[in-house]
């Protein structure tokens, strides 16, 4: 699997990066799709590629509630494996109902970490259609890709994050959406509210699900001078998940 990941590296021009890899992925591993963000359990969370519009949806129901397998395996560091979105019960109370109503086509998700010296700086989702265990080998195969994977972003990305200097990287607009966008949202809402860039995105995402509508959107809405009421409960159910927790 590293030496897949590594071909897929040096063969994409850089705008194609993250793509080539996640599709490297895709084919290797016996799953029908896959994604990876960095700093995925932080304000700051940068998604970078989905293989397809399934994918995309599937961050932004993560990104939208702050729950879900890939902000899970990011924060712990750990392997986590839904297997059967249908019928086991989930740890995510916000997440697993929005995952059945929104994507009913989607059996399993397993959250890879992205490790690299010694840090998690992100995670890569893989989904199937069908529910089914994932066995040992594919594990392994899927944690190799997606060390792999980090090592070639903190070449291409990681002393990058924090600047105006991220790659061009496609599709621009996805990125720009779950990142640019919502970033900028947030810290207006941030210094309208009188609170905190966490609170303001916690009650963004409160607000996004109570409308029924995607954050990116909403984050659209207010750079365009729309107003969001402060109307919703400062508390926001927090995913606090143990160290080698899973559904």
């Amino acid at each position: 699997m590293p030496e897949r990941i590594r071909a897929a590296a040096d063969e994409a021009p850089e705008e194609r990066l993250p793509q080539r890899m996640c599709a490297a992925m895709c084919e290797a591993l016996p799953v029908d799709g896959a994604t990876f963000s960095l700093l995925t359990h932080f304000p700051q969370r940068q998604l970078l590629c989905a293989s397809d519009d399934v994918g995309i949806r599937l961050e932004e129901l993560q990104f939208e509630s702050g729950q879900g397998p890939c902000i899970m395996a990011s924060a712990t560091a750990h392997v986590v494996l839904w297997e059967d979105v249908r019928e086991h019960r989930a740890l995510w109370p916000l997440f697993g109902p929005l995952l059945r109503e929104h994507l009913p086509q989607v059996g399993a998700v397993y959250a890879f970490p992205l490790l690299t010296g010694g840090q998690c700086v992100g995670a890569v989702d893989l989904f199937r259609y069908e529910p089914k265990p994932m066995d040992d080998f594919t594990v392994r195969e899927a944690l190799a890709g997606a060390a792999e994977i980090a090592k070639v972003l903190q070449v291409h990305a990681m002393n990058r994050l924090f600047t105006d200097d991220l790659p061009p990287w496609e599709p621009a607009e996805v990125i720009e959406a779950h990142w640019g966008t919502t970033h900028l949202a947030t810290g207006v809402l941030a210094e309208q509210w009188g609170v905190g860039p966490e609170a303001a995105l916690d009650r963004m995402r409160a607000r996004a699900i109570a409308e029924g509508i995607p954050l990116p959107d909403l984050a659209a809405h207010v750079l365009a001078g729309g107003a969001v009421p402060d109307d919703v409960a400062d508390a926001w159910p927090e995913q606090s998940p143990r160290r080698g927790d899973s559904p």
